[in-house]
């Protein structure tokens, strides 16, 4: 799951990024005071808060989330902004949510070298320690990879241009070839925070930047990866194409995801720095069309205000869905795909009247009912009082808008609390003193909380 822009950065001596401490959560709480209904009561029920358990990971703004709809589990792939960086890979179970730390537990291979010592006596290795790069999931063969592309590579103090595919059956990874049409390896402009998405058998890389800092110089191009099964090997089809017509130019795309059952990707706006919030208007979304390699405006004709003053946004497509009309309906026995598009869910942080704080809220943009509705839910997402800092779309049982995020789990008396915060390869669940934590310093992906959705 990427969020709209890289956390830009300043450059230190060793051209390593330093990170600006800016929050990447949905709701983002600054100040203690609250008013009486600064925000419209809640049009859909929801869940109460739960706690994750398992191996939990830390969040970071460097953390990256992308969901299997498959086997209903998420994945969560990060890198230190450290001067030691790690990179940490994690799995999530989204029907219990429980976490297992994967980051010891992969194998390096080298499927191109079938003779190499990588792939007759494969040994474990960590990724590489890459930040900033964008996540996507891919399904082929009955078997779900993840893919990485980009980010900022800490070994070798630059951006990546590199694309890691990471098989979730065996656990195995490797550095993917990508080639022209006469077999000669090619690379595409390394960059950071690209935004990127699978569909069947490729992969479309949207924008990024080159560098950080307060002249990120992004990149207003896309590139096409595609996978030539009757060749078995990568090869790209497009490379650092500029955006034609219609889309301005200069235009930076923040957030994309799929439409139309892998037709066409959905693009969103973005922007160049982090200190200014997201205005969304219709003529910033663009659908691009995955057979012409076309862009053409999105939601022009759609019914409906999009959220303004944001600080940051998803957009989500679900791989399956069946919609409910009410919370008293009963549940098919098994979910198939809708003939009909499905819609898109857009989760965006919007400020809370009076206050300091912001709150999560869902924008349904359905394409066959040519509507743009707000679900508000930004009055139950603000009184829950938990920091929402990523959110995933849970297709069974019913589909549901799930935020995950941190929350100090209840207090016995004035016992010193036990957390589940461990960064080890260790599978159970281990845990440790400490005084409570600082949600916003030292948060951690141990609470989440569910939306139903009704159409």
């Amino acid at each position: 799951m990427p969020n709209t822009s890289v956390s830009l950065s300043v450059t230190s001596a060793d051209n390593s990024p330093k990170e600006k401490k800016i929050t990447r959560s949905l709701r983002s709480k600054k100040s203690p005071t609250r008013v009486e209904d600064p925000l419209p009561p809640a049009s859909v029920p929801a869940e109460r808060v739960k706690f994750a358990t398992g191996t939990i990971p830390r969040f970071k703004d460097t953390c990256r989330l992308t969901n299997d709809p498959y086997s209903k589990e998420c994945y969560m792939f990060s890198a230190d902004d450290s001067e030691a960086p790690e990179a940490h890979f994690y799995r999530c179970d989204t029907t219990n949510m429980r976490w297992t730390n994967l980051t010891h537990r992969l194998t390096y291979r080298i499927p191109h070298a079938p003779f190499s010592e990588e792939e007759l006596e494969p040994k474990t290795r960590q990724l590489p320690r890459i930040s900033h790069a964008g996540i996507c999931f891919l399904h082929f063969r009955d078997t779900s990879f993840i893919v990485i592309f980009g980010g900022y590579d800490h070994h070798t103090a630059s951006p990546s241009s590199d694309m890691i595919v990471i098989n979730l059956k065996n656990l195995g990874w490797w550095i993917v070839r990508l080639e022209d049409d006469d077999g000669k390896k090619e690379e595409v402009i390394p960059r950071i925070s690209p935004e990127i998405v699978a569909i069947d058998k490729t992969i479309y890389i949207f924008g990024g930047y080159r560098q950080f800092g307060d002249n990120p110089r992004p990149c207003t191009s896309f590139s096409v990866a595609k996978y030539a099964e009757d060749e078995g090997r990568w090869k790209w089809t497009a490379k650092d194409k500029p955006y034609p017509a219609p889309v301005p130019s200069g235009k930076i795309f923040g957030s994309v995801c799929s439409a139309y059952n892998g037709k066409k990707i959905l693009l969103g706006p973005g922007r160049l720095t982090d200190n200014n919030p997201i205005n969304i208007a219709k003529d910033d979304l663009f659908f691009f069309d995955t057979t012409q390699h076309k862009f053409q405006p999105a939601i022009v004709n759609l019914k409906g205000s999009l959220p303004q003053d944001i600080a940051w946004y998803f957009l989500l497509e679900p791989h399956i869905w069946t919609p409910r009309t009410s919370a008293n309906q009963a549940q098919p026995s098994s979910t198939v795909s809708s003939p009909e598009p499905p819609p898109i869910f857009m989760c965006a942080s919007i400020p809370v009247a009076n206050t300091e704080d912001s709150a999560p809220e869902i924008w349904q943009l359905s394409f066959s009912k040519k509507r743009i509705d707000c679900l508000h839910v930004s009055r139950m997402t603000w009184d829950i009082d938990t920091e929402l800092e990523e959110c995933l779309f849970i297709a069974s049982p019913g589909p549901r808008i799930r935020f995950i995020g941190t929350k100090e789990p209840p207090a016995a008396g004035k016992k010193r609390r036990r957390t589940r915060v461990i960064d080890s390869d260790d599978d159970e669940t281990s845990s440790v003193d400490s005084e409570p934590n600082d949600a916003c310093n030292n948060a951690t992906w141990n609470a989440y909380f569910d939306i139903p959705l009704f159409v």
